[in-house]
């Protein structure tokens, strides 16, 4: 029967492709390794090892029992693994196991082509986790290698993979461009983007926590990572009135600050003496519930709320990159009538700790009475005169770290000076907390941003001054004024530290940091643009061509419009530079061959394929059966088959043909 003929099945894998194939699965799948159990890792690289021995020792593949049975192993480990096969790591982990186990079956050219398809699929996967540009230039690359092998699979006649594959491949994406941008930008969009289950950067987070003791911030300022971004809508303030609000602490223990103040949403209870500022954040992910705001905030993002201290929080922990819009008020008064039970909190100080802070919190008691200004002052001027330092590395302090600090080292970082200055103001009858954030920034003009480092931590004090309510008081100022005005860098950059080394590089420009700068403004653009290109960022791109009034459907039928145009243009090209329809030099023989069994009552039907044709020829004229059998075999092989230019087989082609009289 026809349907047995070896060339009607399909070409067997090539051990050329096949490497190259094994190997670009292997680089798909490796990004996943740190997110499926290690087994289902190891089963990968295992089945694709074996497979590529294999291939080059003539191994026979597992029958279709072994590989039934293997299946359902594998989807039974991955259900008893997540105890479901469905969402984002289940469903990747069963791919990946399915992706292995059609290995074990790869015999064919068809095959190549699923699991060249099946490539595609699991590269996409990627988005899922990784949405960084890195990841974005990996996946394309991947792409490229994918659609280069198809191209090889594909051609016959070469079957090694080749410039000409490459090239190929790479029209075919540069023809695709034009359509894939026309679907990114004009496909509606929905209000967050799509790619939303990013888990880029999992594990350990730099940034602020509950609790603040004295050396805390050490090595926050000893880390370059970007906290945050923020774009200005007006005028950039002064970098010394830029103080970014975090946790605000109440109880104190001795030696450890921690929240622990009044709970819940409040309602805004403050006065703005100035005009508003507003912008737009972009906060990296940290694994808490709090958002940054400049002092004072005055209105929440969605999805968060006011605390009774004025920070914002959220009503979930902050997992993935979160941009939010903000107006702030840098000159205001908040809680001109406190509440009786904030100002008791903001007295408390722990029994018989810090003798010596207390005497001369009693001293300047006894000289300003109720005047706390008075009181405020003369804390910040025994800041200014005395020797006090600015220091990443202070001593130890290891039995009391407000007096030693006061009155022994005299050296710390901002923590020490908060801490003290709040402890010195309770003591003394003043109300005060201790208030963690960002100070500062740096401004990236490639970008057109302030980029807020972990390396800006900074933490400072409010003390409560009747008719003024909370006010802000940064004693670090008082010793280290370069540190709010220009930065943390300024601040040390006498010391010797690696931050130091940093600040330096700040200061000159140097071609380092200016390209840190350039790195980051590329990163920042493709989490806007790209990742974070969601249905407001389209709105406003579509404004700022002219389209103010563009509805979703308006959008769907645009994107229907071009999509339309665009597949008829190509198609249009493609039919221009079709080839003149000459025929090869294997197909003229043949028509001669099928034109003499049509003279002699033989026709070829339209669907019919040679070898079809043949063996009906065949049974026609039992006598030439022979020569018909040879004649099509040398056809198809020249035709389809791997031996296309084997010269010697299309002379004796054609010298068959010529003979040949149908009897």
């Amino acid at each position: 029967m026809a349907s047995s003929s070896p060339l009607l099945s399909h070409p067997p894998v090539r051990t050329a492709t096949l490497q190259w194939l094994l190997l670009t699965l292997v680089l798909i799948a490796a990004p996943h390794a740190s997110r499926v159990p290690i087994w289902i890792t190891a089963l990968f690289v295992s089945i694709a090892s074996w497979r590529w021995l294999a291939a080059n020792r003539n191994w026979s593949l597992p029958n279709g029992w072994i590989r039934t049975a293997s299946a359902l192993i594998g989807i039974s480990a991955v259900y008893a693994n997540y105890g479901t096969v469905f969402g984002r790591e289940p469903g990747v982990s069963l791919l990946l196991v399915m992706v292995a186990l059609k290995l074990m079956e790869l015999r064919t050219q068809r095959d190549e082509w699923i699991l060249l398809l099946l490539g595609y699929f699991l590269l996409l996967t990627t988005f899922l986790f990784q949405q960084g540009i890195g990841a974005g230039v990996y996946m394309l690359t991947m792409a490229v290698l994918l659609t280069t092998l198809l191209a090889t699979v594909s051609d016959i006649r070469r079957p090694d993979l080749g410039t000409r594959h490459w090239r190929m491949a790479g029209l075919m994406m540069l023809q695709g461009l034009p359509l894939m941008l026309a679907l990114f930008v004009l496909f509606p969009r929905i209000d967050h983007p799509l790619w939303g289950m990013s888990d880029e950067g999992t594990g350990a987070r730099t940034g602020l926590s509950d609790s603040m003791s004295p050396g805390a911030f050490t090595n926050l300022t000893l880390s370059d990572e970007v906290a945050f971004r923020v774009d200005f809508d007006g005028d950039v303030p002064q970098l010394s009135k830029l103080y970014w609000r975090g946790p605000v602490f109440w109880r104190y223990d001795g030696r450890e600050w921690r929240r622990g103040g009044p709970r819940g949403p409040r309602r805004l209870d403050f006065s703005n003496l100035d005009h508003a500022v507003e912008y737009t954040v972009t906060l990296e992910p940290h694994d808490r519930l709090w958002l940054f705001a400049l002092d004072i905030p005055g209105e929440v993002p969605d999805n968060a709320y006011f605390t009774t201290d004025y920070r914002i929080e959220t009503d979930r922990q902050v997992k993935d990159r979160r941009i939010y819009q903000m107006r702030s008020w840098l000159d205001y008064r908040i809680d001109v009538t406190p509440r009786p039970d904030d100002i008791e909190l903001a007295l408390a100080l722990p029994d018989g700790a810090h003798p010596k802070a207390r005497q001369l919190a009693a001293s300047w008691r006894q000289t300003y009475g109720n005047d706390h200004l008075g009181i405020v002052n003369a804390a910040l001027k025994r800041f200014r005169e005395l020797p006090y330092r600015y220091t990443l590395s202070p001593p130890l302090l290891r039995r009391d770290p407000v007096d030693e600090f006061l009155f022994d080292s005299q050296a710390g970082f901002c923590e020490h000076y908060a801490s003290s200055f709040v402890v010195l103001m309770r003591a003394a009858g003043v109300p005060a907390r201790v208030v963690t954030g960002y100070q500062g920034g740096i401004w990236n003009k490639l970008g057109g941003y302030f980029m807020v480092r972990q390396a800006d931590a900074h933490a400072w004090s409010e003390v409560w001054l009747p008719d003024a309510g909370w006010i802000r008081v940064d004693p670090t100022a008082a010793v280290a004024p370069q540190r709010v005005e220009r930065g943390i860098g300024a601040a040390i950059r006498d010391e010797q530290s690696a931050l130091a080394a940093m600040a330096q590089a700040d200061e000159v420009g140097g071609w380092r940091y200016q390209l840190a700068l350039a790195l980051d403004a590329v990163h920042t653009n493709w989490g806007r643009w790209v990742v974070g290109y969601n249905a407001k960022r389209q709105r406003s791109l579509l404004q700022a061509w002219g389209m103010d009034d563009v509805s979703p459907t308006d959008l769907a039928q645009g994107m229907i419009v071009i999509v339309t145009g665009l597949l008829l243009a190509f198609s249009a090209l493609m039919f221009l530079r079709r080839p003149p329809n000459t025929l090869s030099p294997t197909q003229k023989p043949w028509q001669r061959f099928t034109q003499r069994l049509a003279n002699a009552g033989m026709v070829r039907a339209p669907h019919e394929g040679p070898i079809d044709f043949g063996h009906r020829a065949a049974q026609r004229f039992p006598e030439s059966a022979q020569r018909i059998s040879e004649i099509v075999t040398d056809y198809a092989q020249l035709r389809y088959g791997r031996e296309a230019e084997d010269q010697q087989r299309l002379l004796r082609f054609r010298r068959a043909v010529r003979r040949f009289r149908p009897r």
